[in-house]
């Protein structure tokens, strides 16, 4: 197979994986339900690889295309065309002749890099600003308490709530109501279910997600990884609890505390914060779905994911190499 057909080959594979990696994930969940933990490495991995992916686009066209036009002059002109003649398998001048020079080729995974790293910096400014005027709301509102052991913020509502947060405030909130409704075994259980999201620095996870995949929320692949991951992260909390208290309890605990009530105690914002409520997760809990469907969509995701780590490596590691050698081709 010739360089140019492997490059058409793999920008379509690209693009039926941003299409298509997303049902094959959703028809994935019943299996990787029961490691969620792996299920979020998993696909958090598909997710970067398939942006590696991307990345190595415009590098493997610069080796099969030439141009007679060059955007940068002289010396780095020449270093240039050197260090993609010592990284092309095709060797120099045996490229495809087109009027686009190769610079902006080149360039592009550095204009992704800076497209991702801008929008990092802003949602870290976006959260950080919600969570100062959060923890300054609680300050205010809560009251600080040992319930079973456990340092939590105490609020006044009328719902049955709890919820962890990150960072500045970490901390594990609860509603007045919440302690009065449920029995102890059932409060712990929640409250195991928090402290498993600090501990396995679940909001860290959502963070850096959340930076990556808000500026290509359009690609369905990327959609469904983040409104994936943060699904698995409440079962992975649910494993810890009902590792604790029993799968019945926290089912119980779980069907008391209901759906999320729509303003809940100090004004929490939703991105900020992980909490225990959630009565579509009682069916996973008490019974959990299996199909040999979910088993050949895990493998296909795997393999994907597995096939973008080759083909990226194989265009990543010899500029890589040619960069590290002083770019002369041997």
């Amino acid at each position: 197979m010739s360089l140019t057909v492997a490059a058409a080959v793999f920008i379509a594979c690209l693009a039926l994986v941003g299409v298509y990696g997303a049902p094959i994930i959703r028809w994935a969940a019943p299996k990787l339900m029961r490691t969620p933990r792996v299920a979020v490495a998993v696909l958090s991995a598909v997710l970067a690889l398939w942006l590696l992916g991307i990345a190595a686009v415009g590098p493997m066209l610069a080796w099969v295309t030439s141009s007679s036009s060059t955007v940068l002059p002289g010396r780095a002109g020449e270093v240039c065309q050197r260090c993609l003649d010592a990284a092309s398998p095709l060797g120099s001048g045996a490229g495809v002749e087109t009027l686009i020079p190769a610079i902006p080729l080149l360039g592009a995974p550095v204009v992704l890099v800076a497209v991702l790293l801008i929008s990092a910096l802003r949602s870290y400014g976006r959260r950080r600003s919600l969570m100062r005027t959060l923890c300054q709301r609680l300050a205010g509102a809560a009251a600080a308490e040992t319930v079973q052991g456990v340092r939590v913020m105490v609020v006044e509502d009328p719902d049955p709530v709890a919820y962890a947060l990150p960072r500045r405030c970490r901390a594990i909130v609860v509603s007045r109501r919440l302690i009065d409704t449920l029995t102890p075994d059932e409060l712990s259980a929640v409250l195991t279910h928090e402290q498993a999201h600090l501990r396995q620095r679940h909001h860290l996870i959502l963070t850096l997600l959340e930076s990556i995949s808000r500026p290509l929320r359009a690609v369905p692949l990327v959609r469904t990884v983040s409104a994936a991951v943060p699904h698995y992260l409440e079962v992975a909390a649910d494993n810890t609890a009902r590792g604790h208290a029993g799968t019945a309890v926290l089912a119980s605990a779980l069907l008391k505390i209901g759906e999320i009530p729509k303003q809940p105690a100090a004004a929490r914002p939703e991105p900020l914060a992980l909490h225990a409520a959630g009565t579509d997760r009682i069916r996973q809990l008490v019974a959990p779905h299996h199909s040999t469907g979910a088993t050949v969509s895990t493998v296909a995701v795997v393999t994907a994911g597995l096939a973008l780590l080759a083909a990226s490596a194989a265009v990543h590691l010899p500029y890589a190499h040619a960069v590290l050698t002083g770019c002369f081709h041997t």
